[in-house]
């Protein structure tokens, strides 16, 4: 009998010890970072004052977003925006309109008096997201839910976080309360409209982070860090602007978060998805996922070194032998039902979001070493434009992100642009609307001490015409150059005559317009 007992116990030890092995697998880890009170946006700095100028390709980047958003034709919408099939997969337009958005809104930061450009990309993919395409994935996951064909009434942050963040970036850096007075209209059928403002989604999202453990739901019923991170972008944002408190929100999602989503499996460092009903976390991670995670908790997070705590294990998940080699990027989508599956996710988009990750986090070394990869296996540049040259399913999201990468090398630096946005007299002062012909490099646009606008453009032997805004009826221009300039005052447009690059200050005259 004893001789029994012992094979009997003998047997049974494997299949224990895997039983306690996945078991510690699924508990959950905290991750090495705090949650604390959020600073006030008192404490970072006053960046619009003097920001660098926009190299030549922060410039050819922008004017590439441009040309892919809201200058794009309709003959070529299949070629750029003909991605994520379903539109249940990374590869979905909501993802790729959103991180375009933000790139769009990460070089428009160092141009803060130049509106215009910025204003018209950030209303292009706010309206490519609002279109049904990009969320009649919704019929597959709550169709039989009563509040259903309302894509934003419970849970889909990977669609109502996007859609509040690009909105509450519009008005940040143009000065137009647009998507506050009047909302985006979801349409799914004639019997089905939705209209929804920035701080109407803004409150949907915090009620259902009061009534939870702080997560709000992507699919059914499965919480992930990185969706959760914009709609603690948006609710800066707001408050930035003066539109209310979030703050209790961010600290009880973060607080749960940073305790117990630390992968312990797979080759990432922050879990991939929590099951909300049974408690428990996939314990595997992914590299890329860690990036988009830590690209944008970074803005946001309560403690300004958490991000760089948490790189530092992000890093050490990086399989750095596999940017020794080219990259086998699928050319053709791959159809998935879910988010959250490796293989489906090609090389350059990991290491996009890897590079602008490490360049948030400060980590400038290892940014430069996933940059020099996608650059000489994708970067393209011609006719003043700049992208990297993935298949169509990610090439707007990778060159997007590298976008980003580059943008905060140069001086662009998320957490203020997110913690203090422009102040709302900011715009009262003379402003750049547009340029023409439209796709003019303009490396500077700010104001200085005096008020006075700050231009740098390159008319690249043409002539142009700037049209300003809050000038007054004669304003006072000046050149560095003997290049001819005219102001109409009609059209509240300045003349340049044929020219290269050059500065101009405009200087707004007494009398009100």
């Amino acid at each position: 009998m004893k001789r029994g007992t012992v094979w009997i116990t003998a047997g049974l030890a494997p299949f224990v010890l895997v039983v306690l092995v996945l078991g510690v697998m699924w508990m959950r880890h905290p991750l090495p970072a705090r949650a604390e009170k959020q600073p006030a946006a008192e404490c970072e700095p006053e960046w619009w004052h003097d920001p660098p100028p926009l190299t030549d390709d922060e410039v050819a980047a922008q004017q590439w977003l441009a040309d892919i958003t809201c200058r794009l034709p309709p003959k070529d919408e299949a070629e750029y925006w003909n991605v994520g099939g379903s539109q249940h997969g990374n590869f979905s337009i909501r993802y790729q309109a959103a991180f375009s958005g933000y790139a769009a809104a990460v070089l428009g930061m160092r141009t803060p008096a130049y509106v215009g450009l910025t204003e018209r990309i950030l209303s292009n993919t706010v309206a490519r997201i609002a279109q049904k395409k990009a969320w009649r994935y919704i019929g597959s996951y709550w169709a039989d839910e009563p509040w259903f064909p309302d894509p934003c009434a419970r849970g889909n942050v990977m669609y109502t976080g996007h859609l509040m963040m690009l909105m509450a970036l519009h008005e940040a850096l143009s000065g137009h309360p647009l998507f506050n007075r009047e909302g985006v209209e979801l349409v799914w059928d004639d019997a089905h409209r939705f209209i929804y403002t920035t701080t109407r989604l803004a409150d949907v999202s915090a009620e259902q982070i009061r009534a939870g453990k702080g997560g709000i739901t992507c699919e059914p019923g499965l919480v992930f860090f990185a969706c959760n991170n914009h709609p603690h972008v948006t609710f800066r944002l707001l408050e930035g602007m003066g539109y209310g408190a979030w703050q209790a929100e961010s600290e009880k999602w973060e607080r749960w978060a940073l305790a117990g989503l630390r992968a312990t499996a797979g080759g990432g460092a922050f879990r991939l998805v929590h099951h909300e009903k049974s408690g428990l976390s996939m314990p595997r991670g992914m590299p890329g996922f860690d990036g988009w995670c830590l690209l944008w908790y970074e803005p946001w997070a309560s403690g300004p070194t958490n991000s760089r705590r948490l790189w530092r294990l992000v890093k050490k998940k990086i399989n750095w032998d596999e940017l020794l080699q080219a990259p086998v990027e699928q050319p053709e989508r791959v159809e998935c039902s879910d988010c959250c599956n490796p293989v489906k996710v090609p090389t350059a988009a990991t290491v996009s979001f890897l590079a602008a990750a490490a360049r948030a986090c400060g980590d400038n070394d290892a940014a430069e070493r996933l940059e020099t990869w996608l650059d000489h296996h994708f970067r393209k540049a011609e006719r003043g434009r700049m992208w990297l040259a993935t298949h169509r399913e990610w090439r707007i999201g990778a060159s997007a992100n590298r976008f980003i990468a580059l943008a905060q090398a140069r001086g662009s630096a998320l957490r203020p642009m997110i913690r203090r946005p422009l102040p709302r007299n900011y715009f009262d002062g003379i402003l750049l609307e547009s340029v023409a012909p439209d796709d003019t490099p303009v490396h500077r646009a700010c104001r200085d001490a005096q008020g006075a606008l700050l231009l740098e453009i390159d008319g690249r032997g043409d002539a142009s015409a700037l049209t300003l805004r809050n000038t007054g009826d004669d304003p006072i221009v000046t050149t560095d150059s003997g290049v001819g300039v005219k102001w109409d005052n009609a059209t509240r447009t300045l003349r340049v005559e044929p020219c290269g690059r050059m500065t101009i200050r405009v200087e707004a005259s007494k009398k009100t317009e």
